[in-house]
C-alpha cells in the first residue's frame, strides 16, 4: 500500500494525482497530502534508522555523503509539503491554488522552493528517496532480504547439487 511502511520497514512514496498545469480534483489532492504526511513520517523513521546503523558500521565515513543526499531530499520534500499544505489551507483551495499545487508536485521551475539545489520535481524527489533508502539499506545489510545473498546462493546450489548426486 503506497505511503506505508512494508514488512521490511520500508516507506514507498505514494502515487502522485493530477499533471502539471491542471487543477488536480480536490478529493485527489487531500489523499495525496495525507499519503504523502505518512510517507515523509515513514521515511524520516527508516533514514533514523538507516543513520544509527551507518554510525556503528565499522566504515562509517563512507556513508556520509549517501546519508546527507538521502536527508537532502527527504528535506526538499518537506519543504514541498508545507507548500502544498499552506496552498491547500485546510481544503479551501479553489482551482487556481490547485493547478498551483500541481506545479508544485510536478514542477521543477524556480519558483518552487529551493528543492534542496536538487532541480527535482516532488515526484522525481520522492523516487530518488526511496531509491536511495534502498540502496543504503542494502549496504548497511538492513534488508533482510538482501543480507547474505551470496552465501544464500552458495547454500542452495549446495543444496541443489546434493540433490543431484542423491538421484544419480
Amino acid at each position: 500500500m503506497p505511503g506505508t511502511v512494508t514488512a521490511i520497514d520500508r516507506a514507498q512514496a505514494p502515487p502522485a494525482p493530477g499533471r502539471l498545469g491542471q487543477a488536480i480534483p480536490a478529493a485527489e489532492l487531500l489523499a495525496y497530502l495525507e499519503a504523502l504526511n505518512r510517507w515523509r513520517a515513514d521515511r524520516r523513521q527508516e533514514l533514523d534508522r538507516i543513520d544509527a546503523a551507518a554510525l556503528q558500521a565499522k566504515d562509517a565515513d563512507s556513508y556520509t555523503s549517501d546519508l546527507t543526499l538521502a536527508m537532502t531530499i527527504w528535506q526538499s520534500v518537506t519543504e514541498r509539503l508545507e507548500r502544498l499544505t499552506t496552498l491547500w489551507d485546510s481544503g479551501r483551495a479553489g482551482p487556481q491554488q490547485r493547478e498551483e499545487m500541481s506545479r508544485l508536485i510536478w514542477g521543477t521551475g524556480s519558483g518552487l522552493g529551493n528543492g534542496g539545489g536538487l532541480g527535482l520535481s516532488l515526484v522525481e524527489a520522492c523516487r530518488l528517496s526511496d531509491a536511495t533508502a534502498v540502496q543504503l539499506s542494502h549496504r548497511l545489510s538492513l534488508d533482510p532480504m538482501a543480507a547474505n545473498i551470496g552465501a544464500r546462493l552458495r547454500a542452495v546450489r549446495a543444496g541443489i547439487e546434493r540433490l543431484r548426486s542423491d538421484t544419480v
